[in-house]
Order: structure tokens, then C-alpha cells, then sequence
């Protein structure tokens, strides 16, 4: 608690009224000036005193104490505001995280079963191939055992219809088409910057949608 000052200044009113002496002393149990011979009265029997310019300078200090528990109470004011900050501030974070979460594994669905699918176009055509060659190379294994035994039991009626055997042998094996395997650079190639511009398109949705608002969070002023 401040001490309230009653003395005034020493060009006037300086003298006390009881001694006629000038008033040197400030007494701190009555906090008032007082002359050296009221400091030997009874009335202030056993009370503290200091000269006026320590009372101005404890006056200067207890202001002081005061500005420091002013500061102290507004650090702890901002000690617990940071905390509630922090929490509030993870929970909105873990939001935001589930959210993009939830966006990615979305794309992820809607864009492995176009992986599966080529898949199965890709692996249907080789099974296809597969089966048309393995039947040429039966033709053609069949006609090379016809012909050994042609020519080992009647080489020269073999060569008599030899035109008709070479017309009878299967055609050369096609070429495979090309895009055999999957598009790799379809899928995954321009995957992040595709997934990355859907994200950029979300977010200004939900922004235009939400509209402006204010912060939450206000800076005191000390």
C-alpha cells in the first residue's frame, strides 16, 4: 500500500506547530512530519521514523514494486493463455491432419482401382497371346514331326508336295502391340501435383463456404 504523503513543501508550512521547530522527521506508524522534540512525545513512543527524502524514495520504490507485480501477473496471465493456446492449437492441427488424411485416402480409392483395372486388360491380353501362340506351337511341332517321318519313309513325294507342306506351316509370330505394360507415368507421374492442385481446389471451396472470421486470440498490451 502506498503511503499517503501529508507534509508539504519545505518552502511553506515547514515548522511544527507545537515546538515552533522545523519539521525534520517523517514518522511512519502516523505518517506524518514531525519536529525532532515530537519525536520524544508520547504519542509516538516506540514508532519508526526516516528523513521526508527516504519516504519519497521508499514512495518511488514501493511504485516500482507495484509496475513489477503489474508485469508478473500479466507474464503468468500469458504463462496460461500459451497452454490453453497449445492445446487449442493441437486439436486443430490433428483436425486439419485427419482431414488431409481423409482427402488422401480418397484419392487413394479412386485411383488404385484404375491401377487394378489396366491391370487386368494388360494381363488378359498376354493370356490371350499366350494361348494363341501355344497353339501355333502345337501346329508347328505337329508339322515338324509329319515331316521327319515323310522324309524318312517317302522323301521324294515329300518334296513332290513340298510347296503344299511350306503353305500348311503356321504364319511368324506377331509382334507384340505396344503398351503391354501399365502407364506408369498416367498413374503416378504427375500424382502429387494432381493430388496437390485437388487439395488447393478443396481448400478454397471449404474457404468460400466458411467465410471470414475473426481470430480467436488477442494480444494485451503490458
Amino acid at each position: 500500500m502506498d503511503l499517503p504523503l501529508k507534509f508539504s513543501s519545505p518552502e511553506s508550512n515547514d515548522i511544527c506547530s507545537l515546538h515552533k521547530e522545523k519539521l525534520e522527521l517523517f514518522c511512519l506508524d502516523h505518517q506524518e512530519l514531525v519536529c525532532r522534540k515530537c519525536k520524544d512525545e508520547k504519542i509516538h513512543a516506540g514508532h519508526k521514523f526516516c528523513p521526508p527524502d527516504e519516504v519519497v524514495l521508499l514512495h518511488n520504490m514501493k511504485g516500482k514494486l507495484s509496475d513489477y507485480s503489474h508485469v508478473r501477473k500479466y507474464c503468468n496471465e500469458q504463462a496460461l493463455h500459451v497452454k490453453l493456446q497449445k492445446e487449442q492449437i493441437e486439436r486443430k492441427i490433428e483436425k486439419h491432419v485427419e482431414e488431409l488424411r481423409r482427402f488422401l485416402l480418397g484419392e487413394e480409392e479412386a485411383r488404385l482401382p484404375a491401377v487394378r483395372k489396366e491391370e487386368e486388360e494388360k494381363s488378359r491380353m498376354m493370356e490371350e497371346n499366350i494361348v494363341a501362340l501355344d497353339r501355333d506351337m502345337a501346329a508347328l511341332s505337329e508339322a515338324i514331326r509329319s515331316t521327319e517321318e515323310q522324309l524318312t519313309s517317302d522323301p521324294v513325294s515329300f518334296m513332290i508336295n513340298f510347296k503344299n507342306a511350306i503353305e500348311k506351316l503356321p504364319d511368324e509370330p506377331e509382334p507384340l502391340p505396344r503398351g503391354t505394360q501399365l502407364d506408369e507415368a498416367e498413374h503416378v507421374g504427375k500424382l502429387k501435383f494432381s493430388v496437390w492442385e485437388r487439395m488447393k481446389e478443396a481448400i478454397s471451396k471449404k474457404s468460400r463456404r466458411s467465410g471470414p472470421k475473426h481470430g480467436r486470440y488477442t494480444t494485451r498490451s503490458v
